[in-house]
This record gives C-alpha cells, structure tokens and sequence, in this order.
C-alpha cells in the first residue's frame, strides 16, 4: 500500500497496527538519493498531505492522533508550519505567526513517539480553531465602499519590458489569440506581436489612456467579455499585477474565475502579483495603513489598496480556486529572466509542446484537410488508441472496419498505426500501454487496403507523448501526468533516442531524469 492510500484508509476507519514496528538496524544509512528522486518523493509526500487536507474534519482528527499516521502527518507539519511561520513574521503578520508558531511546536512534539501521542490531541484540536481564525483573517474590510479606494491610481506606465517578455514565452507555446485580463493603461497590451489581441480594463479612464498612447481596451467588464468573446475563447490570458490591487478576496477569486472560464482547453493563463516583501517595505516608508491582508496608500480621495503574494500563496490560491482541471506552475523564466515578482503559469488539458529544435508536439492534426483530432502524427502516420477510433475520419473508420476482420482471432490489439499515404493499417499489441511511461509497441500486424495480412512481428521499440494517443477523457493513465512528463524532458532537450530503449535511458540519465519504474 503506498502512502496516499495509507491516509486514505487512516482517515476513514479506526486505525490498527497489524504487525510490530520493526526498528532499523545500527547501521542502517538511508541511500543517496538523486535529485529527481527527492524532487519526486517530496511530490509524493505533498500529495498524501493535500488529500488528508481535503478530509472532513472530524477524519483528519482521526488520522492526527492515530500512530504512525499522527507521528507522519506531525513531522510533515513541524516543517511546514515552520516555514509559515517564517513566512507571516516577514510579512508582519505577527498574530498569525505566533499562531503557527505555536502548531509548529505541538506538530514538533507531535513526531516523537514517545511523547506524541499527549502532543497529538491538543494538536489536531488546535489546528480546527487555528484554521477557523485564520481563515477570518482574509475575509473582506467592511465599508471599502465608503473609502474611495482608487484602483485606477495603480495603473503605471513601466509595464512594456514585461510584456515583451510575455510575448515571447506565448510565441514558444504557439498562443495565437490572447486576452489582456485588466490591461491598465493599455502601453503593455501593445507589445503583443502576431497575436488576435483583446483587452478590458474596468477603472483607468479612456481619456487617460488615449493621452498615453496606449491601446484602448475593447471591453470594461470581464462579463463583457465572455458574453462577447465566448467561454473557452482563448489560447492565452494574462493578468498583471491587478490581484495585489484588490482589497477585496472573494473578487480576487472572481478575477481568477474568470480567467479560466476564458481560457480554452489546451490554452494558457499568466497572472503575476507584486512580492509582500516589496509592498511591506514600501508601506513602512509610507506610514500607509494596514487594512485587511495588505495597505491603504494616500489620504481623502486618493487612496489607493496594495497586497503582495509570496509563490507558494499565489499558486495555491489560483490552484484551489480553479481546481483540479487546472495546473498551475511557476512561470518560466524567459532568457534566463523572472516575468514580474511573483508569477504563475495556469495551463488546462493538454496544450501543444515544443522539441528543442521548434517542431510542435501535439494531439492529433490535419493532413491534406482531412483532419485526424486525436492520436500522434509522425512520419506520414497516425497513431491513436483503438477507443478513438469512432472520432477519427469516416474513410479511416471504413478501413479499419475492413481490416478488423482480417485479424487472427486471437490476436488482441491497443492501439493502431495509420499510414494516411498508403493506407496501410497495423494492429499493435503495445502491452504496457497504460502501465509504462513509454510503452512498447509489442506483437503487430499491417494490413492493406486491398486486404492483404502481413507477418505478425514482434517489437521492442518504444513510444514517446502517449498522451497524444488519447484524448483527455482516457480512464487508462493520468492523461495530465503524462503530458507534464514530456514537458519536463522537451524543456530539458533529451533526444527521444529514435524509439531505442536503452539509447532513451541513457539520455535521461545524462540529462538527470528519473528513469522507468517497472
């Protein structure tokens, strides 16, 4: 049983130690592990925690106290905690640093055997009211209509390098149609190049933006466009330094919303935010007023709200606000450079990737305007597994209704190559398809239009970008998972080693990637 399913269990029936714990020998030294390894296994242990995080309360009291799973999630929690705690005292969030303080010394004690288990129950009581208070703490000011907050006063002019930078990370991820997601004084919104460009901006006056040149926005509010533009309507959407001027969560989350209902699948969001660290420092020399999670600049009439995020705060709040169709990552650096501060880069489904050398890997295709939407198109061929075979074209369809009959009765098949010149078609045994990274095509027959039956073979070549076989909806594999592991070794620049196995491994292990596990 792997650690994930262990909380699970934990967490939902009263928890027994089946067997003895087994002490480790004297001598026992923990393996050196590489650094995919341990980037790997924090992953793993991040994910056990984000489940128990998701369980009702009264679970997540279970799984606290119980031992082994209270001595686990206590360890985990003294460092998390910890690096909380550091993280609030720095932002001047002094009471919610001595609240975490005070869980990173219960989950500390909580970690000991010996003494954990009295740790553990005031502990998993402590974090409910800690989370409660914590979680009132970032409700929205009252009254902030009756200040006069002016939002438009943040719009600034020096915006032009980061767009640039923007622009070229879009132009690398094939973003063809793009929104400007609160496009300010619009100096910015210009630096798009060879792009469908639309924008909104719902404070900055028009008379100012036409004064600075910019590019006036096509719309005011968000609902207007998505009314106009459509759901689903974009390849990217950007989002620069607005979250930080909003004092209000709720419409943070509503701006975050928005974006992803705008952005198509396989389409792209950027959001950046102005550091905490910057904003307090600023607000210090200012003498500006604290209010909710951040600072009133300026007096009367002319006061204007700044926040700031650290990543992690930023990536989680966009994370659970989209949600699990949704990944969200730090944003790539672009020629070696950070975009703004603190960024995020919001990817949904499976959009299209680069090879080092600018071709584009993607899911399916069109071949002489017959268009193919599912499976990898390489080397004149087709190839998709055989559940798709219903969306492929009517003169696919027809010949793979032909061939099937061809077939050995006993010969069982996953996945089909298409050769879209010749019309051949092979039935690929491909074993491993749903169980190995990249899964080899196996026992295979071709047979041609006219409906002669070649050899059955027998390969041990493997396939790369699985995902592009499958649509997103595939029960088989995590569709997600698969298309992040090629975008980890594109971005490295591994060659794919021609479909050998051992020539693959061996440019992984150069390039410092995890190998196959069996």
């Amino acid at each position: 049983m792997n650690p994930v399913e262990l909380y699970t269990q934990l967490a939902t029936q009263t928890p027994k130690r089946e067997t003895p714990v087994v002490e480790p020998e004297d001598n026992f030294v923990l393996p050196e592990l590489t650094e995919a390894e341990e980037k790997e296994l924090s992953e793993y242990i991040q994910q056990a925690y984000s489940m128990y995080e998701r369980l009702p309360p009264a679970q997540q009291f279970i799984a606290d106290v119980a031992p082994g799973t209270g001595e686990a999630i206590s360890a985990y929690e003294a460092k998390k905690f910890g690096e909380e705690t550091k993280e609030a005292f720095q932002e001047g969030k002094y009471g919610e640093a001595a609240l975490k303080a005070g869980l990173t010394g219960l989950s500390a004690l909580g970690a000991i055997p010996i003494v954990g288990a009295a740790a553990r129950v005031p502990k998993a009581a402590a974090k409910t009211v800690a989370k409660k208070i914590l979680k009132e703490k970032v409700e929205a000011p009252k009254d902030t209509d009756k200040l006069n907050i002016r939002r438009d006063k943040t719009a600034i002019v020096t915006t032009k390098s980061t767009y640039e930078k923007i622009n070229k990370l879009f132009d690398k991820l094939n973003v063809k149609n793009v929104h400007d997601f609160g496009s300010g004084l619009g100096i910015g919104t210009k630096q798009f190049k060879n792009k469908k460009v639309t924008s909104h901006e719902p404070f900055v006056d028009i008379d100012r933006i036409k004064k600075l040149k910019g590019r006036e926005p096509d719309y005011r509010t968000a609902d207007e466009v998505l009314k106009n533009e459509g759901v689903k309507s974009k390849d990217g959407v950007v989002n620069l330094s607005v979250l930080n001027v909003i004092e209000n969560p709720a419409e943070r989350r509503k701006v975050i919303s928005d974006i992803g209902s705008l952005i198509k699948d396989n389409g792209y969001g950027l959001i950046t935010a102005r550091p905490f660290s910057t904003v307090a420092g600023e607000a210090k020399k200012a003498n500006a007023k604290k209010f909710g999670d951040g600072f009133l600049f300026g007096k009367g009439d002319e006061k204007t709200f700044q926040t700031g995020f650290n990543q992690k705060q930023l990536e989680n709040l966009v994370q659970e606000t989209l949600g699990k169709d949704f990944d969200v990552v730090k944003a790539p650096k672009v020629d070696g450079k950070d975009i703004s501060g603190v960024s995020v880069l919001i990817t949904k489904g499976t959009p299209d990737l680069k090879t080092k050398g600018g071709s584009t890997v993607k899911r399916g295709g069109v071949v002489k305007n017959v268009e193919y939407p599912i499976g990898k198109n390489i080397g004149g061929a087709i190839y998709f597994h055989k559940d798709y075979i219903s969306r492929q074209p009517k003169e696919l369809q027809d010949i793979y209704n032909k061939a099937i009959n061809k077939l050995p009765k006993d010969f069982n098949f996953k996945t089909i190559k298409y050769d879209y010149n010749n019309k051949n078609i092979r039935f690929e045994e491909a074993p491993d398809f749903d169980t190995a990274r990249e899964p080899k095509v196996g026992k295979n027959i071709t047979i041609t239009p006219e409906g002669d039956v070649g050899k059955i073979k027998d390969s041990d070549l493997i396939y790369h970008h699985k995902w592009t076989w499958v649509d997103n909806d595939y029960p088989g594999f995590d569709v997600k998972k698969e298309h992040n592991w090629s975008r980890e070794w594109l971005d490295k620049g591994v060659d794919p080693g021609a479909g050998r196995k051992n020539k693959w491994e061996e440019n992984l292990k150069k390039a410092k990637l995890p190998m196959e596990r069996n």
